[in-house]
C-alpha cells in the first residue's frame, strides 16, 4: 500500500489476497485515479439491479462511458447457478456491477495509474 500512497490502515481495508494474488477493492482503484489528478471526473451515472454505468473524463480527451451488466457477470461466471446465487452476484448484483464497470473503465482510461491492479470480483 505504501507504494501506492496508502496509509497502513487504508491498505488493510483496500487489499485482498485472492488465489495468492494481491487485489485492490474497486473503490480504492477509483480513489487512486481521483487522487492522481488525471481525472476531471470519474463517476457512476447509473446503478440498478441489472447494470451499472460509469463515466470519466481524462484531461482534454472526450468522456468515456462503460456499462457492465449482471448478464456479463453471469457469462463470465465459471461455476454453476447455485454458486452464482450464493455469491456477491446473487446477493448484491448492483454492487458487483458497480465494481466491475468502474474497474474495467479505470484500466481502459488510466492504465498508467492502475496497471496490474485488479478488483477481487475479477478473479472469482
Amino acid at each position: 500500500g505504501r507504494e501506492l500512497g496508502l496509509s497502513a490502515m487504508a491498505s488493510l481495508r483496500a487489499f485482498h489476497i485472492i488465489e495468492n494474488k494481491p487485489t485492490l477493492a474497486a473503490d480504492t482503484i477509483r480513489a487512486l485515479i481521483l487522487k492522481s489528478g488525471k481525472a476531471v471526473y470519474f463517476r457512476c451515472t447509473e446503478r440498478n439491479s441489472a447494470s451499472a454505468t460509469f463515466e470519466t473524463k481524462r484531461g482534454d480527451d472526450p468522456p468515456m462511458t462503460l456499462t457492465f451488466t449482471v448478464a456479463e457477470g453471469r457469462a463470465a461466471w465459471p461455476k454453476d447457478d447455485a454458486a452464482f446465487a450464493k455469491s456477491g452476484w446473487g446477493k448484491n448484483p448492483a454492487d458487483m456491477c458497480v465494481a466491475r464497470a468502474s474497474a474495467k473503465l479505470a484500466r481502459l482510461v488510466y492504465p498508467d495509474v492502475v496497471h496490474g491492479l485488479y478488483d477481487p470480483t475479477e478473479l472469482d
